[in-house]
């Protein structure tokens, strides 16, 4: 299970694996992951600097794969780089917001039904009891 990390130490972020054609993910896809999870789980915040240096001794490696990890985020759009060659969440504004959600509400529906076709009972049940509690939480505005 993922939880959200309570400190602001890039190094205790949730692990997250991935794989690589060898079965070991590489230095680089492992940071890439644990920022992506750290920016999906509302960990680093809109406007946050991300500090290579700061990040790589958090995790105890050296630069080189942290800078490619977000050179990577960057290229995805998911963080950005200022002219000094910073890197920050960036901040979204409401339009974007929107047109994200209006690209969502399009293509979601489709992938959820691909998915519930490829569902045994159980994933079936399963992906039922998260439905319930998402609305849940919607319903007491706690999303």
């Amino acid at each position: 299970m993922i939880t959200k990390a309570s400190s602001k130490t890039p190094g205790n972020l949730p692990e997250l694996i991935s794989y690589s054609p060898s079965g070991r993910p590489s230095l680089t896809r492992r940071v890439e992951d644990r920022l992506k999870c750290a920016l999906i789980l509302g960990y680093l915040k809109p406007g946050d600097k991300l500090v290579t240096k700061n990040i790589a001794d958090a995790m105890k490696m050296s630069v080189t794969p942290v800078r490619e990890s977000l050179i990577r985020l960057s290229a995805s759009s998911a963080l950005a780089l200022t002219p000094s060659h910073a890197f920050f969440v960036p901040i979204i504004t409401s339009e974007q917001f929107n047109e994200y959600m209006r690209m969502r509400r399009l293509i979601e529906p489709e992938l959820a039904e691909k998915a519930v076709l490829k569902m045994d009972a159980n994933g079936f049940e399963e992906c039922l009891s998260l439905c319930q509690k998402l609305r849940s939480a919607y319903e007491r505005r706690d999303v």
